[in-house]
């Protein structure tokens, strides 16, 4: 199913393979859905959930490993598996940031990211591992979104150079991560506007501990590296928070700012 990216198709197999029970299979949408009048009947009901993992302890490995076994499984049409499928097509970034702004950031803050995204799968490692491809890739980005808010093409430059010089701080452990992000948050305006535990909670789920190394999402910091007054207007403490989604493959850079 070509149509289908392959980081969606390995996030959904993860799911089917990793749940226990019946609830877990069924999306929270598909929950409810089956409450609504009128609403079309859910391609994953309880008693086809329970079928697929009775399926799944009969495969090589107990594992799902293609689309089609699922298909075949639960005797879905194609159009009923995408559909399916669209409940775990969320990227990671933007499920962060509407978190971050439904739960704790008020009217005047502004919480934006930058995507790049290489389909290409040894492009992107060559890009994401190779450090000063990476810091090309960064600076190239951030001299757009300089231009964008500064409006001069040479001082863009030049605070794109600046990258070339900021120490790289990388964090490949999810747990260590959500830590070091939720820090830079706290540094905003430290206890004012939410508490320290609650933005780790939602950086934890961001940077989702539970994915195999070869799929995490990896905090790194350009440290040292100037925001306000370049990227953003307000409140936004120093430090550049990019995130390279192994996944996804996709390099996020985010923006944030405090108008107080």
């Amino acid at each position: 199913m070509s149509d289908i990216q392959p980081w969606i198709t390995r996030r959904f197999l993860r799911h089917l393979n990793q749940a226990q029970a019946p609830e877990e299979i069924i999306p929270p949408q598909e929950k409810t859905r089956s409450l609504t009048a009128g609403a079309t009947p859910s391609p994953v009901n309880p008693e086809k959930a329970m079928d697929l993992l009775s399926a799944r302890e009969q495969l090589p490995n107990r594992r799902f490993s293609s689309l089609e076994e699922i298909m075949e499984r639960l005797q879905i049409r194609r159009d009923q598996l995408a559909e399916l499928i669209a409940s775990f097509s969320q990227p990671a970034d933007e499920a962060f940031r509407r978190q971050m702004t439904d739960q704790l950031l008020g009217s005047n803050w502004t919480l934006a990211v930058d995507n790049t995204v290489i389909r290409d799968e040894v492009r992107f490692r060559e890009v994401v591992d190779t450090p000063s491809r990476f810091c090309d890739l960064v600076a190239t980005r951030v001299e757009s979104l300089a231009y964008q808010h500064i409006q001069h093409a040479a001082a863009a430059r030049l605070v794109a150079g600046s990258l070339h010089d900021k120490y790289l701080d990388s964090y490949p452990e999810a747990a260590v991560g959500s830590y070091a992000l939720a820090l830079w948050f706290y540094r905003f305006d430290q206890d004012n506007w939410f508490s320290f535990d609650r933005v780790q909670q939602l950086a934890a789920q961001y940077l989702e501990s539970s994915l195999p190394h070869s799929e995490r999402l990896e905090l790194r910091f350009f440290k040292g590296f100037q925001n306000s007054g370049v990227l953003v207007e307000g409140i936004c403490p120093d430090d550049l928070p990019v995130v390279v989604n192994y996944e996804e493959q996709k390099i996020s850079i985010w923006r944030c700012s405090l108008l107080d």
